[in-house]
């Protein structure tokens, strides 16, 4: 079994100042049989669809794993590394 990584196109949930959608995102999978199953995914995540949600932070659900996302300037801002939402609140 191969521990390459791929990019694969996945529907995720975007949530956060009342407002929640449904997406499709890009992101990095790994096939390492030694990686928790419940974290299969790894930055950077792209999300792939444009909504008309405000500027500001958001919490992208993707599977089991959450993660911080930003949206600024109409555009949201590619996941380079992971953060939780709760370490996102204190910065």
């Amino acid at each position: 079994m191969s521990s390459d990584p791929q990019i694969v196109l996945r529907l995720a949930f975007i949530r956060a100042q009342g407002y929640e959608r449904f997406c499709t995102v890009s992101a990095v999978k790994t096939n390492d049989p030694t990686s928790p199953k419940l974290t299969p995914y790894r930055c950077p995540i792209k999300v792939q669809d444009k909504d008309d949600f405000p500027d500001g932070d958001y919490e992208l659900v993707l599977g089991a794993q959450t993660f911080v996302l930003k949206k600024r300037k109409g555009d949201y801002l590619p996941i380079a590394y992971e953060t939780s939402p709760n370490n996102a609140a204190s910065s």
